[in-house]
C-alpha cells in the first residue's frame, strides 16, 4: 500500500480509541502532529523516512523556540504517534523526546528600567498616580500580584503622618501569612502622593453631590 499521511493519521486516531483515549486527546495529539509538521515545513511527507525526519526537524524547531509549555505538550502527541509507528509499522526511525525540565527565567527589571517606567506614567491623573503607587511596591518592596490585591488601607502602618510600613499578607498552600516590611522614601512619596490625591477627590466628590466615587478611582 502507498504511502499516505492522511491515511496514518486516520489509523493513529483509530489506534487512540483502542487504547481508551478521550475524544479530548485525539484530537489533541492529532493536531500536535500536524503542527511539528508544520513547524518542519513538511506537511505532506512521501515516505515514512521523510515523515521521522520531519517531526525531528519540527521538534528541534520548537526546543529552539524556547518556550516550554507548548513544546512539552506538542512532544507528547509525536511520542505517542512514534509508538503507534514503531509498534503498529515496525518504524525504528521513530523517536521519543524528553520532555524540557528546564524552568523558565525570570527576569527582573534594573533601576533604569523601573525610573523610565516611572516616568512614562501621566501624574496628573488619579489612575496614572496609583499605577505610580503600585509599581513602586512591585520593584522597592518586591511585592507580589497577589499580594498587592490583598493589600488594604489599614495594612500601611503611619508615624507622625508619614507611611513607615506595610504589612503584606500571602497565602502560600492556602496558610494566610504576614510579614511587616520597612518602606523605602522614594516608596513612601509615591504611597503619600496617592493618599493625598484620593482624599482630595473624595472631598470633590461630596462637594458635587456625587455618589459614585468608586467607579472612578
Amino acid at each position: 500500500m502507498a504511502f499516505s499521511l492522511s491515511n496514518l493519521l486516520n489509523e493513529f486516531q483509530e489506534y487512540l480509541a483502542q487504547h481508551r483515549k478521550s475524544n479530548q486527546t485525539l484530537r489533541g495529539y492529532l493536531g500536535d502532529v500536524r503542527a511539528v509538521l508544520q513547524k518542519a515545513e513538511a506537511i505532506q511527507p512521501q515516505n515514512f523516512i521523510e515523515l521521522a525526519t520531519s517531526l525531528n526537524k519540527g521538534i528541534e524547531r520548537l526546543k529552539e523556540e524556547g518556550i516550554r509549555n507548548t513544546y512539552n505538550r506538542r512532544v507528547a502527541g509525536v511520542n505517542a504517534f512514534n509508538h503507534f509507528l514503531e509498534s503498529e509499522h515496525s518504524i525504528v526511525e521513530a523517536k521519543n523526546y524528553s520532555r524540557s525540565e528546564e524552568k523558565e527565567t525570570i527576569r527582573i527589571i534594573t533601576e533604569e528600567e523601573y525610573k523610565h517606567l516611572i516616568e512614562c506614567i501621566p501624574a496628573e491623573e488619579l489612575a496614572g498616580i496609583r499605577a505610580r503607587a503600585i509599581l513602586s511596591l512591585v520593584y522597592n518592596a518586591g511585592l507580589t500580584s497577589g499580594e498587592i490585591t490583598r493589600t488594604h488601607y489599614n495594612d500601611f502602618k503611619r508615624v507622625e503622618g508619614a507611611i513607615q510600613s506595610i504589612t503584606v499578607k500571602n497565602k502560600p498552600q492556602n496558610k494566610l501569612r504576614e510579614r511587616v516590611l520597612e518602606l523605602e522614601k522614594d516608596v513612601q512619596m509615591e504611597l503619600v502622593n496617592y493618599e493625598e490625591k484620593l482624599l482630595y477627590k473624595q472631598v470633590l466628590y461630596r462637594e458635587e453631590g456625587l455618589d459614585d466615587f468608586n467607579k472612578n478611582i
